[in-house]
């Protein structure tokens, strides 16, 4: 079998379910959620009420489906802020894109590595930041670092690690390992991910609301047995 890395892998389907297992709530709501909860919660800073986030959700939903671009869901978005008295700016708009377009893609990612025939095939993780200016000097610190699939450092470090992260896991064989001379680490780094990044995909797509007060519970109990719509 070719290197994982090499297969080109679309992850649109995973990337859709694992957001539709998120539950748009209002800001207020979600500060006032423990970190481990915030992984199956999606709000944004750009809106002010619960109603609003719903609709930036749904508004990404839709660009996920349809595969947009970031002109496409700003140009999308626009009216929707506009109506509702809201003054965005072009980057704020982008953060939010990006950041929720790695976040749902690298979860794909995260669904698709840990099918069980493909972590017995690819065993191994390696951190992939882009390592360009915009690079953070965290996240470059875990270039190349490679790791065991089940070891405790992806449960903090499995990308994005931060607003606009554009850092990636690449799958790695035991001969791939080998043959490119790679370390396996053992110690996880003192190091940590931005500020409300340092969860794994694991927590969204392993659908148990227990962590979530009583009503946001209900809620996202709701949404699982209904669907999104």
């Amino acid at each position: 079998m070719a290197d994982f890395e090499k297969i080109t892998l679309l992850p649109m389907d995973e990337a859709i379910d694992y957001w539709r297992l998120r539950v748009p709530m209002s800001p207020d709501e979600y500060k006032a959620l423990a970190a481990e909860s915030k992984a199956k919660a999606f709000s944004s800073a750009l809106a002010t009420s619960a109603h609003m986030v719903a609709q930036v959700y749904q508004a990404i939903e839709d660009a996920l489906s349809d595969g947009d671009t970031f002109e496409e869901f700003q140009d999308k978005t626009k009216d929707l802020f506009e109506k509702a008295g809201y003054e965005v700016k072009p980057y704020q708009v982008e953060t939010l894109f990006l950041t929720v377009v790695q976040s749902s893609y690298n979860a794909g990612r995260w669904k698709q590595l840990t099918d069980p025939d493909i972590l017995e095939e690819f065993p191994y993780w390696e951190y992939d930041a882009v390592g360009d200016k915009r690079t953070r000097p965290s996240h470059m610190a875990m270039d190349g670092l490679v790791y065991p699939a089940n070891h405790p450092f992806w449960a903090s470090w499995f990308p994005p690690n931060g607003f606009r992260c554009r850092c990636s896991v690449r799958a790695r064989s035991a001969s791939s390992v080998k043959r490119n001379g790679l370390t396996v680490q053992k110690d996880a780094p003192k190091l940590l991910p931005d500020e409300g990044f340092n969860h794994s995909p694991a927590a969204v797509w392993k659908p148990s609301f227990d962590s979530l007060p009583k009503p946001l519970a209900d809620r996202a109990e709701r949404r699982l047995l209904e669907g999104p719509n």
